[in-house]
């Protein structure tokens, strides 16, 4: 059921004003902290201004009891770490909770503006691609030009990130984002297109974290199977221009085969990197020691606590930080999404995120089997799917600004596209779309 108002959000410009501001708010962040200096919090003034502006134009009424019901239960992780004297931060626990309902509520305002018909999914495609020209742009020239920051400044590996700091976090949206410019290409059959998602993949490769370079490997190899397996049969074929997609197709193929040796290179490189390295294992190496932050926290649980706090409201960002903190001097959060909600939360946020999540994917699978639009389903659940490995084993996806905007655009197409799905009982009655 609706509310009885109409969405305030008339002009379609707004959403691409969001999408464009998205990138470049975490680019003002960069130069204001860490080149020129003048720690003015410009950008959190702007992420709440956009939050805000989100939150007052959802208008379902399943959307809105979801939103209280997280939002309850993220004030009371406020308060049960203080009831229980652990060292607490205001401030980080509402910048940690207001990312992740940025992710959330992003998704369902997109998903309303998308049903209302307020833009078509045309133009909300052709917007989150036009924003990713910032990303992409700002990363090859960085690495051209060798300016911008450096990916890593204490070890042997070479990449810039652009004027992104957290490495993790502009790799994770480029994977996020490069299924919906392969998308975007598929449904223009553009030149221009196909060169915004070559220079993404460029992008991600050249920060050169292992995530990303698996991830576009990974992306690369399933869009290509699909477009042969799918396009390629006759009675499709011949609706596409067949030269240009042929020309088109050979380059992406030649891309690929120069990607392979790319990333056959830099998987040399890692294990060589890995012999001189501490890990104790590979999988350790392969997740950066992210596993070892689950094991500071349960031992600090374990030793100086009468209780678990993630069976309650958690332990609060400060706490949990200044645990794998003291464990090892480069954590500074924990990284692996999921693990983290339940630490910084307790399992009841989790549960209640997981909810969400699962409501999102098990219909978009749902659709596709209904034989619609089943190019643009699949490279949305893969662009879904991409985001959340990337929060489960690399992490600032669900609890960060510029990660959590991209996946909520994301998952709101992915509603867009399933809200004809057969709804999960259950589920639907929580948060469902009417």
């Amino acid at each position: 059921m609706k509310l009885n108002k109409n969405i305030n959000i008339n002009n379609k410009y707004s959403i691409m004003i969001i999408l464009m501001l998205t990138p470049i708010i975490d680019i003002i962040y960069t130069v204001n902290y860490h080149i020129i200096n003048f720690k003015v919090p410009i950008h959190l003034v702007l992420r709440m201004i956009i939050l805000l502006y989100i939150l007052f134009n959802i208008r379902y009424i399943n959307h809105i009891k979801y939103l209280l019901i997280l939002s309850m239960i993220l004030v009371c992780g406020f308060i049960y770490p203080k009831i229980m004297g652990y060292p607490f931060s205001f401030i980080d626990n509402l910048s940690y909770s207001m990312k992740i309902v940025n992710m959330i509520a992003s998704g369902m305002y997109f998903f309303e503006v998308l049903k209302n018909k307020v833009v078509d999914e045309d133009y909300f495609i052709k917007c989150i691609n036009l924003s990713t020209i910032i990303i992409g742009a700002s990363i090859v020239f960085s690495n051209i030009f060798n300016i911008g920051l450096k990916t890593y400044l204490d070890k042997p590996i070479s990449g810039y990130k652009g004027f992104f700091v957290i490495h993790n976090s502009i790799t994770a949206v480029l994977l996020i984002v490069i299924p919906i410019n392969f998308l975007y290409f598929l449904k223009k059959k553009n030149k221009y297109i196909f060169i915004l998602l070559l220079l993404n993949i460029v992008a991600v490769m050249q920060i050169g974290t292992k995530s990303g370079m698996i991830g576009a490997a990974f992306e690369i190899i399933v869009s290509l199977m699909y477009f042969i397996f799918y396009y390629g049969v006759p009675y499709n074929i011949k609706n596409l221009n067949k030269r240009v997609i042929k020309i088109l197709l050979i380059i992406l193929i030649l891309f690929f085969i120069a990607s392979v040796s790319f990333v056959n290179n830099f998987i040399n490189k890692q294990k060589e990197n890995f012999k001189h390295t501490g890990y104790s294992n590979f999988i350790s190496y392969i997740l950066s020691n992210r596993d070892l932050q689950i094991k500071y926290i349960n031992e600090e649980i374990k030793n100086n606590l009468n209780h678990n706090p993630k069976y309650f409201f958690g332990m609060g960002v400060k706490y949990a930080n200044k645990v794998v903190n003291e464990g090892k001097k480069e954590f500074e959060i924990i990284e692996m999404d999921f693990e983290g909600i339940k630490i910084y939360s307790g399992y009841l946020a989790f549960i209640v995120i997981s909810i969400f999540l699962l409501d999102t994917i098990i219909n978009i699978l749902i659709s596709i089997k209904k034989g619609k639009k089943i190019t643009n389903k699949v490279f949305v659940l893969l662009a879904i799917f991409m985001g959340l490995v990337h929060a489960a084993f690399g992490g600032h996806v669900l609890y960060e600004g510029i990660t959590g905007t991209y996946l909520g655009a994301v998952i709101g197409l992915s509603r867009f596209y399933s809200d004809d799905a057969s709804k999960i009982k259950i589920l639907s009655k929580f948060i469902g779309s009417n």
